[in-house]
């Protein structure tokens, strides 16, 4: 399904970046065989932005600008259910807003491997009936 299985999740807290930058996510050295798409969600679980799927063994990028101090997802999707043979590192980069420092270079997030635990999928939409 689109909430569960092979896909791999991360979320955060959107950083204060300097008015209409984007924080640039990428996902390097995947498996030779594996296409990968990256998929942003709000806390919510209401897509945000998505990326195409990488050529196989190829980074995937996607680029947003998110609204600061707001949860997001970041899911990690592989085309076919595929899983990696190997890990992977994924990185996120920056300019911080006015808060720090004007002179500081962008920020990158500390790197995520697979290796590291995932966190709880977001809250899947309920439907409810009518009557």
């Amino acid at each position: 399904d689109k909430a569960t299985g092979r896909s791999d999740y991360f979320t955060f807290l959107a950083p204060l970046t300097i008015a209409d930058e984007p924080i640039i996510f990428e996902l390097t050295n995947p498996a030779p065989e594996l296409r990968v798409r990256l998929i942003l969600l709000r806390e919510n679980g209401v897509l945000h932005a998505n990326s195409s799927y990488s050529a196989a063994g190829q980074s995937a990028t996607l680029s947003s600008v998110l609204e600061a101090g707001q949860r997001y997802y970041l899911k990690l999707e592989p085309y076919q259910n595929r899983t990696s043979s190997q890990p992977y590192a994924l990185s996120a980069q920056f300019s911080p807003g006015a808060a720090a420092s004007p002179t500081a270079p962008p920020t990158v997030f500390p790197t995520a491997t697979r290796d590291h635990p995932r966190p709880t999928p977001p809250p899947r939409p309920t439907a409810t009936t009518l009557r």
